[in-house]
């Protein structure tokens, strides 16, 4: 609804992406807004891609040259080994100065590689976690005895999303972070030959299909696979094969994935923030190495500093997610309407958008009282 209503949006003012529709629609300093949102936002995702690929890299170097070793399992290991600064530091910056020169590209069409190589990596590990999955939820059958909580999970306990914890909210912030899309919107519309309404409309419908179906299937084999100890990645699941070489490939094959796609989620970020800081979208040569470097620099030492991805995902889907999302493109869909703003359509909008809008931010809260709590862990 809220990307159909983005596009819709951007025709009225003729704007070819997301800020400069936001000003021509609802005005300058919520456009200034837009574009900080999404700054913090992308910030927050290449923390997250620089931890994960830390991780996997440590996953993958485990389970090739030190598993059934001196270590009983990967978490030892990363506890006692793998996290010491002796490694933490120079691998987590040496995977930043491989992957600057690559950031500082302005055309990133030259990347478009990239995209196939992360398709193929991504449909390769699904099908690995997909087929694997009988296997594992035979093991938990076989294991679990129903009186012992350390061996039986009770699947249909909905129960713990509504603690103290507050888990229902930060789950939803998490859902959102997964589909906040609308700053790419722009270019996918931009690049359509024949970009009518009608077809956008069926291109966004087809993707958020795509994506539903790829996250409930893979939400639904994590749930009853790993019951009792679950990661905040399904692929960290603790393994039952003694060689599970097709998900140590797996692993590898999405820590490329996630470091060739950093340079196209880097362009955009490039841009909301020269347009923020410098008040135009020319990038000159100084500039663009000096924002890239130090970016960069700094998402990696707050994950080296702190690598819960948990915690990152639910603030940043949270808080900026449902700005990107929800509040923002909500408002500018109300005033394309053209319609008065107790209208029966503005009114719905405004139920829909306001709801959605505090979940993502109660989520975000919650997240931050986590933190505080020491109970992110």
């Amino acid at each position: 609804m809220t990307l159909t209503g983005l596009i819709r949006s951007s025709r009225l003012v003729r704007g070819l992406d997301y800020s400069p529709t936001v000003k021509g629609l609802v005005g300058n300093w919520q456009s200034i807004l837009i574009d900080i949102v999404i700054i913090v936002y992308l910030f927050g995702v290449f923390v997250q891609y620089m931890v994960i690929i830390y991780s996997l890299v440590g996953r993958s170097y485990y389970e090739i040259f030190i598993e059934n070793g001196k270590y009983k399992d990967f978490e030892e290991y990363e506890e006692k080994v793998w996290d010491g600064a002796v490694l933490k530091f120079p691998i987590m910056f040496g995977t930043t100065l491989l992957v600057f020169p690559i950031c500082l590209l302005k055309d990133i069409s030259k990347m478009r590689f990239a995209s196939m190589f992360g398709i193929c990596a991504l449909i390769y590990s699904i099908l690995v976690v997909v087929i694997q999955s009988p296997w594992f939820l035979i093991h938990y059958i076989d294991n679990y005895k129903k009186d012992d909580p350390k061996t039986h999970a009770n699947w249909f306990d909905i129960t713990k999303g509504f603690t103290s914890e507050l888990n229902f909210f930060t789950g939803v912030a998490t859902v959102f972070f997964t589909f906040t899309c609308h700053p790419g919107a722009f270019p996918v519309f931009k690049t359509l030959k024949n970009h009518t309404e009608k077809r956008i409309n069926t291109c966004f419908f087809r993707s958020i299909i795509l994506d539903l179906t790829i996250y409930v299937l893979i939400a639904i084999c994590g749930f009853i696979t790993a019951p009792l100890n679950p990661k905040s990645l399904i692929i960290y699941r603790e393994s039952i094969f003694s060689n599970d070489i097709f998900m140590t490939i797996a692993k590898i094959a999405l820590a490329l994935d996630l470091f060739l796609s950093l340079p196209a989620n880097f362009a955009s970020f490039r841009c909301s923030f020269f347009m923020v800081f410098f008040k135009t979208d020319n990038i000159d040569k100084l500039r663009n190495i000096l924002v890239t470097g130090i970016t960069l620099f700094l998402a990696t030492l707050v994950g080296a500093l702190y690598k819960n991805i948990l915690s990152y995902i639910s603030f940043f889907g949270g808080f900026c997610s449902s700005m990107i999302c929800y509040l923002i493109p909500g408002v500018m869909m109300i005033k394309a309407s053209g319609q008065d703003l107790k209208s029966r359509k503005n009114i719905i909008t405004i139920i829909i958008i306001m709801v959605l809008t505090v979940f993502g931010f109660m989520g975000g809260i919650q997240t931050i009282r986590s933190i505080i709590n020491g109970t992110d862990k």
